[in-house]
This record gives structure tokens, C-alpha cells and sequence, in this order.
């Protein structure tokens, strides 16, 4: 392929070899990945070309006990008369007695490069407070010193990503968050984790009103099992998506476990409304025990003059 796409992929290997061992993957996953990319690539900031917001809320594992509830939204605009974006998040997640609720912001720098294509640099910087009320939980054994504490702790970090945009190709690398954050002032093994996504997109036409659109997201966090998140969408008229999506680890153990399946839909009620939903099902053994995976999009774009997008679809 082309030589940004070998040095993106020599950063991250980089990277990933000169990091610290981490235990987890933490942060949340979400089955309409394409349609709001900016949760994990900061590069993705301004793509709609305009003042464009974006709200998602994903109920994971409904009838569980304690299971993750995860809401963010996400403001991102060009940079009038420059080759730059920027965008804003708030993000709140949620699984048994801790969570998440953080403020980021991204900067992002845009490169017209001479095959037509387009490489855009993105810079985050976010603030978290994270709150563990271990004493919320009963245990078997009362008064076990483990859980006789509240963890309430402020944290930065910065994050950054790269996309690269050809016609009807998308290839993006984002990783949220750099650094491992101690997350417990008693145990020294409980830190902040570094994910890294890969990501890519293809449009085929198939004729003039419908196009089918693989897309691919590979999720690995260190010393946690890779995740891979596909989904096949036909678009009709650039205006609603249906499709499905497969979602599978990978580990030492086994080469590719089947962890879930998702049906998904997407819609332009107008130039400037759209609205997205999502069922999951996992095939794994939580399958007895809830009641699936319930997720919902819902975003605006302040259009007022014609839109420049390379590949609108993705966005």
C-alpha cells in the first residue's frame, strides 16, 4: 500500500513494544463503531464538514445486575480558513459500582496529498474522574479490608490517532488514552489501560442507488484478547443503512471464539438529522442470563452550505 499507510502501521507496533504491561481491556465497545468513529480516533474531528454533534447511549446486557451503561456526546467542527478541526466529548460509563465520567477535547490537522487522498493527524487531551464504592458491595465475609474503601480519583491523559481517506477507502489507527493511570490508592496492580483501534471501511456500488459497505474494527488492549468487530451494511440512496455485524475474540487459547451477532440500521430523517439503533445478542454462556444489547445513536449536523466529504458514508 502506500507509504502512510506503512508508517501508521510502524508507529503503532512502536509503540506497543515500548509500553508497559497492562491487564484488560476497560474501555467501552460500541456495535455502531463506523458511524461515530470520534469515541476512539481523535482524527476523525470535523469530518462531516460542518458543526456536527452526535449523541450514543449503549445499554449492555440488559436483566444483569450491575451491567455496563455507557452514554457519550460528542461535538466536532472544521477550522474556518485552515486545514484544521476540532472536537469535544463527554463521556459517562458505568459498569457495577464504578465509573468513568470525563471531558476530552481533540485537535486535529488535515493533509491534502497529491493522489487525491487525504492523512489527518488527531491530538486528544482528556480529564476522567473515576469512582470505585466497593463498600456498595456485600460480601460473603463482612468486613473484608479488600472492600472497606471508595476510590474517588482525578485523572489526565492524552490520546492520538491518524486517518487516511481515498475515495471509497478508509484506513484509521486511534489509541484514546496513552498513559496507564493508577486506578486504586490501595492496590497497585489496578491501572488505566491503552487500547488501540484499527479500523477500515470499503464502499462497493452495486448500482446507482445501492452500495454494500464492509467495515472492520480490530480492538487490542495488552495482554487482553484482540477483538475483531465487522459488520456488512447496504446503503441505499445515502440514506438509510441495514446490515449486521459479528463480533469475536482472539486469544493463545483459541483462535477465534464467536461472541456476539447484532443487527443494525441507520437513517437520514433529513440533510441534517440522523438516527441509528442496534441490537446485540451474545452467543456466549451470559446468553441465559440477559435480555441482549440495546444501543442508540442520534446526531445533527448544522449544514449550511454543500458538504465536502471524501467518504461520507463512514461518518
Amino acid at each position: 500500500m502506500t507509504k502512510i499507510v506503512r508508517y501508521i502501521v510502524m508507529i503503532v507496533l512502536g509503540y506497543v513494544l515500548t509500553t508497559s504491561v497492562v491487564k484488560a481491556q476497560q474501555d467501552p465497545q460500541y456495535t455502531l463503531f463506523n458511524f461515530n468513529p470520534l469515541t476512539n480516533n481523535p482524527a476523525t474531528a470535523g469530518a462531516h464538514g460542518c458543526l456536527s454533534g452526535t449523541a450514543q447511549m449503549r445499554r449492555q446486557w440488559v436483566g444483569l445486575a450491575g451491567s455496563p451503561i455507557t452514554i457519550n456526546a460528542n461535538l466536532s467542527a472544521p477550522i474556518l480558513l485552515t486545514h484544521s478541526a476540532w472536537g469535544f466529548h463527554l463521556t459517562n460509563d458505568q459498569i457495577g459500582v464504578s465509573r468513568f465520567t470525563g471531558v476530552e477535547g481533540d485537535y486535529v490537522y488535515k493533509t491534502e496529498l497529491d493522489n487525491g487522498s487525504r492523512f489527518s493527524y488527531g491530538l486528544r487531551v482528556s480529564v476522567f474522574n473515576y469512582r470505585n464504592d466497593l463498600t456498595q458491595i456485600t460480601t460473603v465475609t463482612p468486613g473484608d479490608n479488600a472492600f472497606m474503601y471508595n476510590d474517588n480519583l482525578l485523572l489526565g491523559n492524552l490520546g492520538f490517532g491518524f486517518l487516511w481517506e481515498k475515495e471509497k477507502f478508509i484506513l484509521g489507527v486511534g489509541i484514546p488514552h496513552v498513559f496507564n493511570n493508577k486506578l486504586s490508592e490501595v492496590s497497585l496492580n489496578a491501572k488505566q489501560t491503552q487500547h488501540f483501534y484499527l479500523q477500515t471501511g470499503y464502499s462497493f456500488a452495486i448500482n446507482d442507488h445501492i452500495d454494500f459497505e464492509p467495515n472492520l474494527q480490530l480492538k487490542y488492549a495488552i495482554d487482553a484478547p484482540m477483538q475483531l468487530n465487522t459488520n456488512a451494511l447496504f446503503s441505499f440512496y445515502k440514506t438509510l443503512w441495514v446490515g449486521a455485524n459479528y463480533r469475536s475474540d482472539f486469544s493463545r487459547a483459541r483462535l477465534a471464539a464467536i461472541e456476539g451477532f447484532s443487527a443494525i440500521s441507520y437513517l437520514y430523517l433529513n440533510k441534517h438529522l440522523r438516527v441509528g439503533l442496534a441490537y446485540d445478542q451474545t452467543v456466549s454462556k451470559l446468553q441465559s442470563s440477559q435480555r441482549g444489547t440495546y444501543e442508540l445513536l442520534l446526531g445533527y449536523d448544522w449544514i449550511h452550505k454543500p458538504l465536502r466529504m471524501l467518504t461520507p458514508r463512514f461518518f
